[in-house]
């Protein structure tokens, strides 16, 4: 079917060259009924033309006509974010107030995608803009903190995903929000630190996260606000993670010390592998963009927290994290050997986890491992022979059941422990009764 299309394309092609604003209207509309399938020519071309041709219409056309145009993606075939990726490369020619109208249509740029156009959004001097932002945070937070979603149980409900990953929705609360934190006018600042103590819409939600995001932008400016929001705000750890990452983009090693010093402090087993996480996690990026933070004070930090009243297991994570991110550290000093054994032997797990999207060959090599053991026992009774078979064939359908898909989430460090001590008995078993059953 995608080679009907081409001549249409084609026609495409050539209205977006002549900058023809009314033929490409035409030929969209004529294509409005037509879904265009991935993986052919038909859709490759058409995607390269894309943002030329909303480039074009965007000139050529009344602003009001070229958002109502585009409302209902012509059939799924250009969306809000191509809109906005089209303008980000011909940011010379967008305005304040054209973003500001487009917004109703199609919500607010992106902040990671189209930092160009929403920098024109967070720079405008005007000050009526972040009181019309106040406006609706107020009415969106009334209702957010009454019906929003926790964002800590939406991360709980994420993690049965691999890679699936959306953000709770907040009536758009969250963009208001966003943007509010990057301006820099006194009207946005009082409201940002009234926010940020008193937190509206609620403790546990998202709009928390992009406020602080936002806000981080101005990190050196916002880090006086950072502090005090921790002096308030004593938990839930989860909020105090979000601030302690906000002020590293201003001072790295306040940042990293105070999360150091919350660790040695919790009370609640649920904050501890999280802020582990954090920490470790922290440190990566902050190397990875070279920012510099005092690594002896750290380090030393690191060390000191006494971890002795804490399971081997959450020792072991805290010992193999330091070691990893840390090797000067002496992470003997707050782990024990078997702890750290335990977090190696899970992790080994990740590595001979089957994955769906290549397991085929594996468990051909499970099958002729299988065969090689078991190869030459015709003449062994038949109860030991099946023993054997049932013990390799536990093995090969204990990897099956565990095979690693899209929707099998994260694992737990006991949950991978249990499943390399599962996976090697029946192997080992197996392989042991073959011997055995031949004597």
């Amino acid at each position: 079917m995608h080679e009907e299309l081409i001549p249409t394309i084609e026609k495409l092609e050539q209205a977006v060259a002549d900058k023809n604003d009314q033929e490409i209207i035409a030929i969209l509309n004529s294509l409005r009924e037509t879904f265009i399938y991935s993986g052919n020519e038909a859709y490759e071309r058409f995607e390269k033309i894309k943002l030329d041709l909303i480039a074009v219409l965007f000139e050529s056309l009344e602003l009001t006509e070229f958002c109502q145009l585009f409302l209902d993606s012509f059939n799924q075939k250009i969306y809000s974010s191509d809109i906005w990726d089209a303008l980000e490369k011909n940011v010379e020619h967008v305005s304040f107030s054209t973003l500001w109208t487009m917004k109703d249509y199609f919500k607010f740029p992106g902040y990671f995608s189209t930092p160009k156009l929403y920098a024109i959004l967070s720079d405008e001097p005007d000050e009526k803009i972040s009181e019309e932002l106040i406006e609706t945070i107020e009415r969106l937070a009334a209702h957010e903190s009454e019906t929003g979603t926790k964002f800590s149980e939406h991360q709980a409900h994420m993690s049965a995903f691999r890679y699936i990953r959306w953000t709770p929705d907040d009536g758009g609360l969250s963009d208001y929000v966003r943007l509010l934190g990057t301006r820099n006018d006194d009207i946005a600042r009082v409201a940002c630190k009234r926010y940020l103590t008193e937190l509206p819409w609620g403790t546990d939600r998202g709009a928390t996260t992009v406020l602080l995001d936002g806000m981080s932008r101005r990190a050196v400016e916002n880090a006086a606000l950072f502090r005090y929001a921790l002096s308030v705000h004593k938990e839930p750890q989860l909020l105090r993670l979000w601030i302690w990452e906000a002020l590293s983009c201003a001072n790295p090693t306040d940042a990293l010390l105070g999360a150091i010093e919350d660790f040695g402090c919790l009370k609640r087993s649920d904050d501890l592998m999280p802020t582990i996480d954090f920490i470790g996690d922290l440190i990566r990026v902050l190397r990875n963009a070279e920012k510099e933070f005092e690594l002896e004070r750290v380090v030393a930090a690191a060390e000191s927290v006494n971890t002795a009243k804490w399971s081997f297991v959450v020792r072991g994570y805290y010992g193999t994290m330091l070691r990893t991110v840390l090797p000067t550290a002496k992470y003997r000093k707050v782990s024990g050997v078997f702890g750290r054994g335990f977090v190696a032997v899970a992790r080994f797990g990740n590595m001979i986890q089957l994955d769906h999207m290549g397991c085929l060959f594996p468990l051909l090599i499970m099958f002729g491992i299988m065969i090689f053991f078991t190869a030459g026992m015709g003449h062994v009774e038949k109860t030991k022979r099946f023993c054997v078979l049932l013990f390799f064939y536990g093995w090969i359908g204990w990897a099956i059941i565990n095979v690693r898909t899209h929707f099998s989430g994260q694992k737990s460090l006991v949950q991978q422990f249990i499943y390399v001590v599962v996976y090697f008995t029946l192997l080992i078993t197996g392989i042991v009764l073959s011997f055995v059953g031949r004597l």
